[in-house]
């Protein structure tokens, strides 16, 4: 029974997909990009350079995949965001990702491998523009974390529904996890939210459960006994480095990670005297991940990534936050 719930749990969530070695494959694609697959530091990686190479801008735009309890097929996390690939691709701009080589919230090591695929791309294609990071959910926490810590290295950020606040999750998690599903329906009617993209609350208090359970493996304990880890892998207490511009788009139906934690987020950069850095879009019933939530990186009202290409670019800065 619980390795079906597993099952059931990471095909759910394929959606939010969310030691140097030579590459595995190089081929010549009919949607105008040369792709390759090659593992790195433990960790498959995909990347896709406009072609011929005329069209490409010399720009690379890294994406971070979500938390998924297994280690997904390199495919299987570019299948989830591939209408964003070809997206970025046609305007100019090469593509690349990592599976991390784990499962799970494997967030440290996530970090570590993203962060030297972009090097071994910057040092080894003719990444001649501005590099941008994506990420989503847990992907958009590393997102944010990079440019952080990365600024000489990454020119701009997009998070998607990212949490901010690692403990304020792992309690709120235990607290929904205390309630009867009938109490813990209300709860989500009194919060807006839904169990998307879980399909109903018996998968969502499981995974919610798995979810904790990683997270204690993760930094070595609770909050209560680790909260410095805690605090080492959650953005809102590395808000106050930001020096690159970045976005944040979050729904206000998500019911896995609240969107009050980037309202939080936002109000510690501004309170670091950081907010000329930062905007954070409220996408009104936009679920965890979903394609509405998606949509607003290219579509009004806010179209993110032009909006960040313009800021970083050519200095104009992004539209006040919602």
């Amino acid at each position: 029974m619980k390795k079906v719930a597993v099952l059931v749990l990471a095909s759910a969530l394929l959606m939010l997909t969310t030691a140097l070695a030579p590459p595995l494959a190089t081929v010549s694609c009919s949607l105008a990009y040369t792709e390759t697959i090659g593992k790195l530091g433990g960790a498959d990686f995909l990347v896709r350079i406009p072609e011929p190479v005329t069209n490409w801008n010399g720009g690379l735009v890294i994406y971070c995949r979500g938390y998924l309890p297994g280690v997904p097929d390199i495919t299987k996390v570019l299948s989830s965001t591939n209408p964003t690939s070809t997206t970025l691709i046609s305007l100019g701009y090469a593509v690349a990702f990592s599976n991390y080589g784990e499962g799970g919230f494997c967030f440290q090591k996530a970090m570590i491998r993203t962060h030297q695929l972009t090097e071994w791309i910057a040092d080894n294609y003719d990444v001649t523009g501005k590099i941008y990071v994506i990420g989503i959910s847990m992907g958009g926490s590393m997102a944010l974390e990079l440019g952080a810590k990365f600024p000489d290295l990454y020119d701009g950020v997009i998070d998607l529904c990212g949490p901010k606040d690692y403990a304020a999750g792992y309690y709120d998690g235990l607290y929904l996890a205390s309630l009867s599903y009938i109490d813990l329906q209300k709860e989500f009617d009194k919060r807006g939210v839904t169990t998307y993209p879980l399909p109903n609350l018996v998968i969502w208090k499981l995974f919610n459960g798995i979810v904790a359970n990683d997270t204690i493996i993760e930094c070595g304990g609770t909050p209560d006994s680790k909260s410095q880890a805690y605090e080492r892998i959650s953005p809102t207490y590395s808000a106050v480095d930001i020096t690159v511009p970045t976005i944040t788009l979050h729904g206000t139906r998500d019911g896995m990670v609240p969107y009050a934690e980037s309202v939080k987020y936002k109000d510690v950069v501004t309170a670091a005297g950081h907010s000329d850095f930062y905007r954070l879009y409220i996408v009104t019933g936009a679920q965890h991940g979903d394609a509405a939530l998606f949509a607003q990186m290219f579509q009004a009202p806010y179209n993110a990534f032009y909006q960040l290409v313009d800021w970083v670019e050519d200095g104009i800065p992004a539209s006040p936050s919602s």
